[in-house]
């Protein structure tokens, strides 16, 4: 699962939430 935006901190956010749901770092 791999979401782009242009938003910084909303982007890191979004980022940190998926990480946590795929149990692995995105970044």
């Amino acid at each position: 699962m791999i979401v782009t935006t242009t938003s910084g901190i909303q982007g890191k956010e979004i980022i940190e939430y998926i990480d946590i749901v795929n149990g692995e770092a995105i970044m």
